[in-house]
């Protein structure tokens, strides 16, 4: 029993000093980088863009088909000029995106050039 104690004993304390051992330290350098945000300017923003309202109830319903048929028209007319003036809206986003990338792939090439 007592050969068994001492045996754990050496063994912990051979864990514990190979545990303490030093270390050789390791140098990692970290590349400085820069990183800007630009914000979307207000005229790309579509909340300007005011929604067309559906007929009042109580005239739609007391219309006659033709006044109907008339009335649901605009509003398809009108929710169309709607689409097309998002569609307006998210082209101009997709090219102002696309004019920001270029401008971050000019920069980069100019770093890389550097080193």
């Amino acid at each position: 029993m007592n050969k068994l104690l001492s045996l754990v004993g050496i063994s912990l304390f051979l864990f514990v000093i190979t545990g303490c051992a030093t270390r050789e330290t390791k140098i990692v350098y970290i590349t400085k980088t820069k990183t800007k945000f630009n914000f979307l300017p207000k005229r790309y923003y579509v909340d300007n863009i005011t929604l067309p309202k559906p007929p009042n109830k109580k005239i739609y319903l007391l219309a006659d088909p033709i006044k109907r048929n008339n009335l649901s028209t605009n509003l398809i007319l009108e929710l169309y000029k709607t689409i097309g003036l998002y569609k307006i809206k998210l082209r101009a986003i997709k090219n102002y995106e696309t004019k920001i990338k270029q401008g971050v792939e000019k920069i980069n090439k100019k770093e890389k050039a550097k080193k």
